[in-house]
């Protein structure tokens, strides 16, 4: 496992900086347990050698804006994929201010069932979300490597003609990779409950599977805030409301099509 500090260093000795802020260090401060987690996932991810794509070397690193956001690029012969540490505080906060939520009686069983695995619904809730932003910045270095060309895309800049068309297909197809990436930690994770619990797998899948949902649809109506008004083209990311659309589809799609149910 590449140590997160040490992987900083190579980047820098390699010429390569954060592009949106620096990099950033979250030795003693909150969430520390949870950032390196997710690195040491994220890293362990880009490293393997069964993947059926090609972008390595790749890295991945937080930067120090607090926005909710990640990015994807190319330097120096590296894949680079940087996410905000606004991304992490950001989602658990949204997240862990749900947790009075799951004291209605009707959210009992999915309460139980996650308990299983010693961690809270809100929690999960967390880290599903987090995966779609690894897997989304991904997809972009794939493109990259395609062919398609090295730009930051950003959901707020404003696109013309062609520019349109060709970034919304591209964020379409991010989408499209995250959500299949993300449908398949469902199945080994509710095979893991169903152990634990004795309970019928199929009766635990569609469980996290609404969890998971309702995670995907929380964070997409959390983003359309900023966009009260649909748009179809104005932007160089489609409305938030047509992701959602689009993600729970093709989420489901892919759960269904390796499970048979």
């Amino acid at each position: 496992m590449r140590d997160y500090f040490e992987l900083i260093a190579e980047l820098k000795e390699k010429g390569i900086e954060a592009l949106d802020g620096d990099f950033y260090d979250y030795r003693g401060f909150p969430l520390e347990k949870e950032f390196q987690e997710f690195y040491e996932f994220c890293q362990t991810y880009l490293d393997r050698d069964d993947l059926a794509f090609n972008i390595k070397p790749a890295r991945f690193y937080y930067n120090t804006n607090t926005d909710v956001n990640g990015l994807a690029y190319v330097k120096n012969g590296y894949n680079l994929v940087e996410i905000y540490k606004g991304t992490i505080f950001g989602l658990h906060s949204f997240f862990n201010e749900k947790e009075e939520k799951f004291k209605e009686k009707s959210l009992n069983d999915y309460k139980r069932i996650i308990a299983a695995d010693d961690i809270s619904c809100p929690h999960f809730l967390f880290q599903y979300v987090t995966l779609y932003f690894l897997y989304h910045e991904v997809a972009h270095l794939i493109q990259r490597s395609m062919g398609s060309n090295d730009q930051k895309e950003f959901a707020d800049a404003k696109c013309e003609g062609e520019d349109i068309v060709t970034q919304h297909i591209k964020e379409h197809d991010a989408d499209w990779f995250a959500a299949n990436q993300i449908a398949f930690h469902l199945l080994p994770f509710a095979q893991k409950l169903s152990e634990k619990t004795g309970e019928k797998l199929e009766n635990i899948l569609q469980n996290i599977t609404g969890l998971a949902l309702a995670g995907i649809y929380m964070y997409f109506i959390k983003r359309a805030k900023g966009y009260q008004t649909i748009y179809y083209q104005e932007y160089c990311h489609p409305h938030p409301s047509i992701r959602l659309s689009y993600m729970i589809i093709y989420l489901l799609d892919a759960l269904s099509a390796n499970v048979g149910s």
